[in-house]
């Protein structure tokens, strides 16, 4: 069994969920009364969860490089969202 191709699917559902969650919640955002910092939360993990799976499934160290730069673009904003 490929264990690599399973932790990549399940980082990548991660990351579309959390992306979905954070579109759900700003189209609601009357009804979430004013949640939008957890929104921003969502997205951010989305971005870094896609990023990071992005990475783990690609080939090229180019590549890999480019990914690690957009996964590491969102690492500093989840703090300040915590």
């Amino acid at each position: 069994m490929q264990f690599d191709i399973i932790l990549i699917g399940i980082t990548f559902a991660i990351g579309v969920i959390s992306i979905g969650i954070a579109v759900a919640i700003v189209t609601n955002l009357r009804r979430a009364h004013g949640f939008w910092q957890l929104a921003l939360m969502f997205f951010l993990e989305g971005i870094y969860a896609t990023a990071y799976a992005l990475e783990l499934a690609s080939t090229s160290i180019d590549v890999k490089i480019f990914f690690n730069h957009i996964q590491y673009f969102a690492i500093p904003f989840l703090a300040p969202f915590w």
